[in-house]
Parts: structure tokens; sequence; C-alpha cells
């Protein structure tokens, strides 16, 4: 277990300047290394207020309605969708296709050591998420239904056992997708289409209960009904696990354990008999490619730069699910909305013209999905060691930085036309309206993507072992999130507070705050920026 243990430590040591911050000599870059520490604290402190925030808004509806008894499975239940989803994207990168793999096969450590520390850390990674989402949770529960010190007790212990299914089916979904797609000439490509296939799957698979809600607001009791329905459906080991916790229920507590913990232990054996076999199959996917000598074709130099590009990031499944999630939850939003029937929703709630007043905020629940789009807040760091080549080409630096802007643009472009589109037709825009769905949702993924990149010049990580470091953990992925929030939530709020304004001259208004803010992160790009990058090295 010791070597499991070290094996682990070093992939933790690796992430987020740990060991930077614990072994740094020179003062000025501990001092900066200190205060990156601290902010991650701040933004993990943040995290965790929004958690309760949300914990307690849901609980409060919950004892109003009587349902307190659902509180602890459905949100269990939502965030095991979440973490198995996520799982199946970090299988290559987290327990496949590592950038070390032949460095740490080649050590006289057996292969089942080094399977044991990968899986701990997607377990760990896995299990950070899920304290910050369930212990505020558990927190409120226990304060508003004044529970006992044996709730906690068995609440912590199946807690610890929460992420193994996810993380077990994810894997298995992660696995047979990646094995899949090596079979092809385009692997990448087949694997982030089957991923996405997936994700939207799941989505469209439990948006039925949105469906149910029209009809069943009226009748608390078929909302109860409804809820207990989509946890059962979602995830059924939830209720076994709220009923033992909540209920004292200890035999379906129990059960749910002792499944959790056998079907971990069945993964981890399988996972180790055939490891090998699937990484060398992954490691040799390439070889049936055919080249063809054929015609040399020049361009310019900024085409060049983004089709470069373009190639490594399509390259990553990884990059491409963590980045482009934003605009394909943006594209599955506004279709769904083309199956939802205006006039019963009116009925039920009793509010005529509805979609005229929720289309009114069209531009900014678009603008929300591109706030969670960026691909440039790693675009720098997943230059790794080849940062070199852009050091040393002819190429203005200006021009470096706008072909990774280009992409951030070629993901989500599609999307908000799209979804413009829909929402016109949908909510009914009036002109000003139909203008401001496509200008504030693209002005917001150019503002993200110029912050996302001044970011990752600022912190760059170049000398990862595995692209989760910087596309899911890096600080610059993080901030960009934060600061991408806060563009949403304070101009809006400032915005929205102005008193004896129409709802479109607000949104011009707010238009014109995005564009200064867009203006000064550009000018900041090309001074600052230009010398954080001639600094790299």
């Amino acid at each position: 277990m010791n070597k499991v243990w070290y094996l682990f430590k070093i992939q933790l040591m690796a992430t987020g300047n740990i060991n930077k911050m614990l072994h740094e000599n020179d003062p000025k870059k501990k001092t900066k290394v200190l205060g990156m520490s601290f902010l991650f604290l701040l933004i993990g402190m943040m995290f965790v207020l929004m958690s309760a925030t949300y914990n307690g808004i849901l609980l409060f509806n919950l004892l109003e309605w009587n349902m307190e008894s659902l509180y602890l499975p459905l949100v269990m239940t939502l965030t095991s969708m979440i973490l198995f989803l996520t799982t199946i994207y970090k299988v290559n990168g987290v327990l496949f296709s590592f950038k070390d793999y032949d460095l740490l096969m080649s050590l006289p450590i057996k292969t089942s050591y080094i399977i044991a520390s990968r899986i701990i850390w997607l377990y760990s990674m896995n299990f950070l998420f899920l304290a910050i989402i369930m212990i505020p949770a558990g927190v409120l529960y226990s304060i508003m239904v004044q529970a006992s010190i044996g709730f906690w007790i068995k609440y912590i212990i199946g807690l610890l056992c929460v992420p193994f299914i996810p993380i077990i089916l994810g894997a298995i979904i992660g696995t047979i997708i990646t094995v899949i797609a090596s079979k092809s000439k385009h692997t990448n490509i087949i694997s982030i289409v089957l991923s996405m296939a997936v994700v939207v799957a799941i989505f469209a698979s439990t948006g039925t209960i949105g469906q149910a809600t029209e009809s069943a607001l009226e009748n608390m009791d078929v909302v109860g009904q409804m809820l207990e329905g989509f946890i059962q459906k979602v995830y059924p080991f939830a209720l076994m696990y709220g009923n033992g916790v909540c209920s004292n229920q200890i035999g379906g507590l129990l059960v749910f354990i002792v499944i959790s913990l056998l079907s971990f232990g069945i993964f981890i054996v399988i996972l180790g008999r055939y490891f090998k076999q699937i990484q060398t199959r992954l490691a040799t996917s390439g070889t049936h490619t055919v080249y063809k000598l054929g015609e040399l074709k020049g361009t310019s130099p900024l085409m060049a730069l983004y089709k470069k590009e373009l190639r490594r990031y399509f390259s990553s499944s990884l990059y491409v699910m963590n980045t482009a999630i934003g605009s394909v939850l943006l594209l599955v939003f506004a279709i769904s909305l083309c199956f939802f029937d205006m006039s019963e929703i009116e009925s039920a709630l009793g509010v005529s013209n509805i979609g005229i007043y929720v289309g009114q905020f069209a531009p900014i629940v678009a603008a929300f999905f591109m706030v969670l789009t960026c691909t440039t807040a790693s675009a720098i760091s997943l230059e790794g060691k080849n940062l070199w080549i852009l050091h040393s080409s002819p190429i203005p630096i200006e021009k470096i930085f706008i072909s990774k802007l280009l992409i951030q643009l070629t993901i989500t472009v599609p999307a908000i036309l799209v979804s413009g589109i829909i929402m016109i037709f949908t909510f009914q825009l009036d002109l000003v309206q139909s203008i401001l769905v496509f200008v504030i949702p693209l002005i917001y993924s150019t503002l993200i993507g110029m912050v996302g990149l001044n970011m990752n010049l600022k912190y760059p990580k170049l000398d990862w072992t595995s692209e989760v470091q910087v596309v899911k953990q890096g600080a610059p992925v993080m901030l960009t999130m934060v600061i991408g929030l806060l563009s949403i939530v304070i101009p809006v709020g400032l915005v929205m507070v102005l008193p004896g304004i129409a709802q479109n001259m607000r949104l011009i208004i707010l238009t014109v705050l995005l564009i200064g803010l867009t203006l000064g992160s550009y000018k900041y790009l090309n001074t600052k920026g230009v010398a954080y990058f001639k600094a790299l090295s």
C-alpha cells in the first residue's frame, strides 16, 4: 500500500502547484504560489456558499410541501448524474493514455499498484465535488429536521460510498467509447461524437420531469410522486441511501454500501486484468493510417495557425467535452423549446403571454451558456513542451492570440445562431430583442475567450503529465469560470436595478457595458498578455 500511496501522492503534488508551494525557494515565486493557493481557497468557499444557497432553497420548498424525505435522495441523484457524466470523459487521460504511462510502466512496480493509484485519484476528484454539494446539504437537513448524531454517522459512512457506482458506470461507458473510437481512422472525432451523444441522451431521457410539472402544479401529491419517480428512474440506489439515513432503515443503507463496495472491487479486478490490453490497443490505434503524397498548398500565417489550433482542439476528447459543453447545452435547451406548448404552460401557471415575458431575458439566458464555454483558459498550457515552436516562429504574437480566440468563436457562434433563431420564433421577440439575442451572447463568448487567454498567460502550467491537470483542474480554468459568472451577475444586476427604464433599454445598456469590458480585455491582452507570453519558457 505504501507504493500506491506514493504514486497517488505524486499525482496530488503535481496538482495546483502544491509541490512548488512546498519547495520553491524564490520569495517572489513562492508569494505568487501562496497567493494562488489563497485564491483557490476563496473560490472553494464561494462554491460551498453557492451550494449551500441552492440546497437551502430546494430544502425550504420541499419542507413547505412536506417532502423533506426526498431531499437527500434528490440531491444525491443530481450529484451522481454529474459525477457519471464527468467520469466518462475523464477516463481517457486519468485511467488510460496518461502522459507518463511509459515512465510508470518501466518502474519496478506492479501494474495493479499503478491502476489502484489512478482509481484513487479519480475517486478523490469526484469526492471533492461530491463533498461541496452534499456536505452543505447534510448540514442544512440536520438543522432543519433536528437530526441526531446517529444521522451523521450513517450519513458520512454512506457518503464515502456514493461516488463508487457513478464512477464505475462512467468508467465503463468511457472505456467502451474510447475502445470503439480507437478502431476508427478518426479516433478523437468518434470519441467526441459518442460522448456528446451519451450526454444529450441522458438529458433527453430525464427531461420528462419538466413535462410532468405542467400538470402537477395544481396537486402537490403528484409532485411528490413525480420526484420519487424521477429518482427511481435515474438512480434507484439514492432511495436506499436516503431511507437508510433519514428513516432509520438500516437494512437498505447496508445493502447500498455492500453493493457499492462489491461493485467497485469487481471493477478494479476486471480493469487490472485488461488494463494493458486496452492501453496497448489505444496506443497502437493509429497504425492503420494511410499516408498519401499530395499537393502542398500555401496559406496565410493566421489561417495556418487556426488550422493547427483546430486540429489540436479536436485531438482531445477531454478538451472538447469540457469546453464545448456550454454550446451543446444551449443547443439542447433551444431545441427542447420546440417541444413545449406555451399555451399549456400559460394555463397551468395562470399567466398569459408568458413567452413574451420570458423572451425579454432570452439574450441573458443564452449568454449564461456562453460563460460555460471557454476554449482558451487552457490553450497556452496545452502547448506544453512544444511552446518553443510558437516562440521561435516569425509570427506576430497578436496573431497567435487571435488564432486561439477563433477556436472559441468556432465552437460558440453556430450554437448562438441556431438557438437565437429558435428563440426568436418561440418567444416572439421584437426587433431589438431579436438582434440582441445574437449580439449579447456573441460579446460574452468573445469576452470569456479573452479572459481565459489572459488568465492562462498569467498562470500557465506547461509541465503537466495529464491533460486533466490543465483542462479541468488548472487555476486559469477556475478563475475564468468565476470571472465569467461575475460578469453575468454584476452587470445584469446593475442594469436590472435601474428604475424607470424599459427592458429593451436595459439590454442595450448591458450591451454597451459588455463592449467596454471586451475592449478593455483586448487591450490588456495585447499589452500585458504579450509580455507574459514572451516571458514563458
